[in-house]
């Protein structure tokens, strides 16, 4: 609405004066749909003050971002200068407009400096402590090659091992993900384990895999030539079961369904383990819902919602998993496969009268039935498919 206060160029704005206008953004093939907004243009002037955490705590080889904040204005700032009294303790690796870089050296204490325009000076206590961080071991295997950046699926995830397929390909991603967002700055490789090399031995692994490694992660592409099973060690004294299956040779799971009285939560899984342990913690079993492929073109998703009591949903579609898992569900990956063949059908009820725990899915067409026809349940259709 003015240009002589904000120039509009595009996608861009560029600031003329101080002052208010209003910026509407047309859509160019319909001058019809468009949005307004206001936008306030100012001189900021020189910060008047930043400030630090009292105290950084840092460890040899490992480095960390200490955040500083402005008054007033920290978007329209940066750091004049910045240092640490004693470079052989702390050194100062780079600074930017939010954060200054701060690597670890050697055990003892020294002063952070920092300065913002001529009037803001703030300094923080640095100790180096002896040791090393608290860390944990991750690992995550994806079919097909990797797209974008490193998915750390946690080293929960390193309990349960991995099923793979005969003749494809996977991206093992894997390393040691240091707590309070400390990086190793060090020569030494932190993982000290070649997965790819683990993998090859066990002969169910192409062995001419490719990848990197760097200090806290590894990760390489490689292709399952065999079926069988196998333990690796996959991060340092951490081994998983990982198994290679056979397509053509599918085996039969038993989906075992399990009712938890207090909390009215049905619960679905083919793992033995899980669910003897959940029995004895009171669960009600409920024998065998229905029979699962070993492996399918078909995953079957699982998610649990931490933040309504602990329900857990089922989907073998994926668009639902990760508009769930953006909505603050937490997604636990594949726990079954539906038959491609579709021969013994799932369905899938919703109540509607039930804020929490609000599915249910059952192989039984009668129960199926008596739930959407009689009690007010939703028919949702066919979650997924069993075997005959």
């Amino acid at each position: 609405s003015d240009d002589k206060i904000v120039k509009a160029e595009g996608a861009s704005l560029q600031y003329v004066k101080p002052g208010e206008v209003t910026i509407r953004a047309a859509y160019k093939d319909n001058p019809k749909i468009y949005t307004e907004f206001k936008v306030k243009a100012f001189t900021a002037a020189d910060p008047t003050s930043i400030s630090l955490p009292k105290e950084v705590i840092l460890y040899p080889d490992f480095a960390q971002t200490v955040p500083v904040e402005y008054t007033p204005y920290l978007s329209f700032h940066t750091i004049s200068s910045a240092a640490t009294a004693d470079g052989t303790i702390a050194e100062l690796a780079y600074y930017s407009g939010e954060g200054v870089r701060v690597n670890g050296r050697k055990p003892g204490s020294t002063t952070l400096s920092v300065t913002a325009g001529s009037k803001a000076k703030a300094s923080a206590k640095v100790t180096v402590k002896s040791g090393k961080p608290k860390s944990s071991p991750y690992a995550e295997v994806k079919q097909g090659r990797l797209r974008g950046g490193l998915i750390r699926a946690g080293f929960e995830d390193l309990t349960k091992g991995y099923t793979c397929i005969l003749g494809k390909e996977y991206t093992f991603t894997y390393g040691v993900e240091y707590k309070d967002g400390y990086d190793y700055q060090g020569e030494e490789c932190q993982i000290k384990v070649d997965l790819s090399e683990n993998l090859a031995a066990t002969g169910l692994f192409d062995g001419s895999s490719a990848g990197t490694t760097g200090t806290t992660v590894g990760i390489f592409m490689t292709k399952a030539i065999k079926a069988g099973e196998a333990t690796v060690e996959v991060v340092p004294g951490v081994k998983v079961k990982i198994t290679v299956i056979d397509p053509s040779k599918v085996q039969r799971i038993s989906m075992h369904r399990l009712y938890n009285p207090n909390s009215w939560e049905h619960f679905y899984t083919g793992n033995e383990k899980e669910k003897d342990a959940l029995v004895k913690m009171g669960w009600k079993y409920e024998g065998v819902g229905w029979t699962a492929p070993s492996s399918s073109n078909t995953p079957v998703y699982r998610l649990y919602n931490p933040n309504n009591g602990g329900d857990h949903h089922y989907t073998m579609n994926k668009k639902e998993y990760d508009a769930l898992i953006k909505a603050g569900w937490q997604g636990e990956g594949v726990r079954w496969y539906s038959d491609d063949k579709k021969a013994v059908p799932v369905y899938r009820e919703y109540n509607p009268g039930a804020a929490i725990r609000n599915h249910n899915y059952t192989a039984n067409k009668k129960e199926h039935d008596a739930l959407t026809n009689k009690l007010g349940w939703k028919d949702e259709g066919i979650g997924w498919y069993g075997l005959k």
